[in-house]
């Protein structure tokens, strides 16, 4: 599973929702699952992490994404 999961950095999650994420991801590929990353107290870690159904999807974010 590691190939179809992306980790986001630098995302404001005051500015940026959940649905953001799938909206903008999506556009890439079926994603199963997008989320914000928090430790064990909830406090927001500056991440978030997408699953996407299909390892060529997450290559595609990858290419059209990093360091966007």
């Amino acid at each position: 599973m590691n190939e179809r999961k992306l980790k986001v950095r630098n995302i404001d999650a005051r500015v940026v929702s959940v649905a953001d994420l799938q909206k903008l991801f999506g556009k890439c590929g079926p994603i199963i699952n997008a989320s914000f990353d928090t430790n064990e107290f909830g406090a927001y870690l500056g991440t978030a992490t997408v699953i996407y159904s299909k390892a060529s999807s997450a290559v595609r974010a990858i290419k059209d994404y990093n360091m966007a």
